[in-house]
C-alpha cells in the first residue's frame, strides 16, 4: 500500500505536465496496480471482466461494510489535487467556473 500511495501521490503531481495518451496510460497503470494490491489484501477477489470492474466491485463492497464508520474516507481531502482535477476535466478553475457561472449575471435563481 505505501508503493502504491507514493505511486499516486507522484502521479497527481506530475499529471498536468504529461499529455492525453500519457495520462491514460497513467491511469490505466495505477488501476492495475490499486486491483494487485487490493487482491493481496482481500483474497476473495470478485471476478470480472477487467481490473477497472474487481476495483468497482471491492470499493463497492468496503464501502457496504464500512458505511458506519465515521473514519471511512470519501472525496479529496488535498485542495490542491482537486483543483489540479477540476481543472483537467472542465479546463478552468473552480474559482474561474464559479466567476464564469454563478457571478457573470447568469446565476440560478436561488442565488439572485
Amino acid at each position: 500500500m505505501q508503493l502504491m500511495s507514493g505511486y499516486l501521490g507522484r502521479l497527481f503531481e506530475v499529471a498536468d505536465k504529461r499529455t492525453a495518451p500519457q495520462r491514460l496510460d497513467a491511469r490505466r497503470t495505477a488501476i492495475e496496480l490499486l486491483a494487485m494490491v487490493l487482491r493481496d489484501v482481500m483474497p476473495s477477489v470478485p471476478g470480472g471482466d477487467g481490473p477497472e470492474e474487481v476495483l468497482l466491485e471491492m470499493m463497492r463492497t468496503h464501502v457496504r461494510e464500512h458505511l458506519a464508520d465515521p473514519d471511512l474516507r470519501v472525496g479529496i481531502l488535498d485542495r490542491g489535487t482537486f483543483e489540479r482535477a477540476f481543472r483537467r476535466q472542465y479546463g478552468t478553475t473552480p474559482a474561474g467556473w464559479r466567476r464564469e457561472y454563478l457571478y457573470a449575471g447568469s446565476a440560478p435563481a436561488t442565488l439572485a
